[in-house]
């Protein structure tokens, strides 16, 4: 499980990577440096949940959306390529209950990302400013670059919230990726959807 939102944690992250060795062993886990002043996350108790009323029956149900990145920042050949790909519709899903848990997938490469929303108004909901945590199944996310170099991103901050209007359900999501062997080469990817049932 993952909080948002990101930058906290991208923070603390990188903080323990500057005062610990951060490599490629999956086997192990970075540690905050010694004397740290940067608080460990917390953990919510089994069962916790973040307090939200039930979502509009309106939003409730699997939703195919069409997904466009509108913006990204970041520097190096993950971002070119996410620069690249601005406007280009992809097909994802959106699955929502009626308690508040939202699925957003890609059905062409297996990410899978799932979040405790707030209710918006009465057609939507939102991650964005509540605080809680995410779960990503797909990760890392492999990329090829031109130059031939690969690189292997993971999500560290998610936000999404979307609206339902006339049967259609629209709204952003916002990526904060982080890649493993290059700190330097983040990407914040803002998305757009638009969808029905």
């Amino acid at each position: 499980m993952r909080t948002r939102p990101g930058v906290v944690l991208a923070a603390a992250f990188a903080a323990a990577c500057l005062g610990a060795a951060c490599g490629d062993d999956s086997t192990s886990s970075p540690s905050a440096p010694s004397g740290s002043s940067i608080p460990a996350p917390t953990t919510p108790a089994p069962g916790a949940t973040t307090p939200t009323r039930r979502l509009s029956a309106d939003l409730v149900g699997e939703w195919n959306l069409s997904l466009r990145v509108t913006e990204a920042v970041g520097t190096g050949c993950v971002a070119e390529a996410f620069q690249a790909r601005i406007g280009q519709p992809e097909a994802y899903t959106l699955l929502i209950r009626d308690t508040g848990q939202v699925t957003i997938s890609s059905p062409s490469d297996g990410l899978s990302c799932s979040f405790t929303a707030a209710a918006d108004g009465d057609n939507g909901f939102t991650t964005y400013g509540v605080p809680g945590f995410y779960t990503c199944v797909g990760e890392p996310r492999a990329y090829a670059c031109v130059d031939g170099t690969r690189h292997y991103y993971i999500s560290f901050g998610q936000d999404i919230g979307g609206k339902v209007s006339g049967g259609r359900l629209a709204g952003s999501w916002t990526v904060f990726w982080f890649d493993r062997s290059n700190d330097a080469l983040n990407v914040e990817a803002t998305y757009e959807f638009s969808g029905g049932r």
